[in-house]
């Protein structure tokens, strides 16, 4: 595998492409390595201090404000790297509207989530939280969003270090709040400083990204122009079928974790399932990375087909090689690993291990997946992540209620990321040259 990355980034990829892609890949690398990283011991210090229980309520808050704040960035996210790098648009224009569509939709349902409180806890199914500490959850719904596009800002623009450089500056900042306010005040105060430490983040880098990335503050907002300007609307047209594909999964992720709070014990077996989760996400930092880099990437190549599936071969052979060797490592030390992560959890290595080869085929696929967006292929995308979602959502009904718990929902990833992967790679071979 490493001889033919060789071949591949040497020979193939033209020296422009080279250089750009390998810088980006570095600092993008470090900037998700360590925000990743830094997420990934915050969890892990919340997780000691109030056991696997709680811990399942905390991530269940997180898990429901993430799939609210998709909805509210309707997808610009997905979009804007592809319509940045491209370099054909008026960035500032692009960035102003980005950030004023997400933020009045935020905005909007902050608004119904507070006025329709008692809903929202029927939904989220969580009575054991005084309702300010679910109200304060409610920022999370603002600070997803705004999380989103900042990262697809800068990253559009190709602007890496300043990536790295703001998300160490969040990741410092959250751990820290999130680890004082849990101590004291243990599940509650997990959930507000993490909310509030989030939104405060997000508020001083939307401040940076204006002042030493583009500045957009001076461009006019008109509500005129979104229904007008060909740019935007073209722009809003791609997000939203992306973001309806992101919807599908995060639903279907969410009416999981949501299904497991019906059982007894259920708490726990979420709590040791999103522990599991949360390595998972530190694990994907490869491919995170790599989404983020390729997309502008191949973009800028889009007049050059033979360039863009070159980038994409070279992209999954790297997620490839990093996330095989993570999966050899905790199949392994899969015990010790569970130990590290809540005490007394050596039983659920089976998790574990079952989570990581699943990891793996998701990693792919969100390589394959940017393919969809460079083409602005969104709705084929959609249809493929809405067969996911069923599958998904039907196999972990059945083995949660056979008794599986955790490794139920493992499984049910594993078998239905593998149905996935072919029917992608089924595409994108019949339509390659589309």
């Amino acid at each position: 595998m490493i001889s033919s990355l060789k071949i591949l980034y040497h020979n193939k990829l033209n020296t422009e492409l080279k250089k750009r892609f390998l810088g980006s890949t570095v600092w993008t690398a470090f900037a998700f390595f360590f925000f990743q990283g830094l997420t990934l011991v915050t969890n892990l210090i919340v997780s000691k201090f109030i056991g696997a229980e709680h811990y399942g309520i905390f991530s269940f808050i997180t898990t429901t404000a993430q799939l609210l704040g998709l909805v509210c960035s309707l997808g610009i996210h997905f979009i804007l790297p592809k319509v940045l790098g491209a370099g054909n648009a008026d960035n500032a224009k692009i960035i102003s509207y980005s950030n004023f569509i997400t933020k009045i939709f935020a905005a909007i349902a902050i608004i119904i989530f507070i006025a329709f409180n008692k809903l929202a806890i029927d939904v989220v199914g969580i009575r054991e939280l005084p309702i300010p500490v679910l109200l304060f959850s409610a920022l999370l719904i603002y600070s997803y969003p705004r999380s989103f596009v900042q990262t697809a800002i800068i990253t559009g623009l190709f602007k890496y270090k300043f990536l790295l450089w703001t998300n160490l500056f969040k990741g410092v900042t959250i751990i820290l709040t999130t680890v004082i306010s849990t101590h004291f005040f243990d599940v509650s105060g997990a959930i507000i400083g993490f909310s509030v430490s989030f939104f405060v983040c997000n508020f001083i880098t939307d401040i940076l990204i204006d002042k030493y990335v583009c500045h957009y503050t001076h461009t006019k907002i008109s509500i005129k122009n979104i229904l007008k300007d060909p740019e935007l609307i073209k722009l809003i047209k791609l997000s939203v079928p992306a973001v309806l594909t992101s919807f599908v999964v995060l639903f279907a992720n969410w009416f999981v974790n949501r299904l497991m709070l019906g059982f007894p014990g259920g708490l726990k077996e979420l709590g040791v399932y999103n522990m599991v989760n949360q390595l998972k996400l530190f694990l994907l930092f490869i491919p995170f990375t790599l989404v983020n880099v390729i997309t502008p990437l191949m973009s800028a190549a889009q007049h050059v087909k033979s360039q863009q599936r070159k980038i994409l071969i070279v992209a999954i052979l790297v997620t490839s090689f990093f996330n095989i060797s993570f999966c050899i490592i905790t199949q392994l030390f899969s015990s010790e690993i569970m130990n590290i992560l809540g005490d007394n959890l050596e039983n659920y290595h089976s998790t574990l291990s079952v989570s990581m080869w699943g990891t793996y085929i998701y990693a792919v696929t969100l390589i394959m997946g940017s393919y969809f967006i460079v083409k602005e292929k969104m709705m084929i995308g959609l249809m493929i992540n809405t067969l996911w979602s069923i599958l998904f959502i039907a196999i972990s009904y059945y083995l949660i209620y056979s008794g599986y718990g955790s490794l139920g929902i493992a499984w049910s990833n594993l078998i239905s990321y593998v149905f996935l992967i072919f029917v992608i790679s089924f595409y994108i071979f019949k339509f390659r040259n589309a």
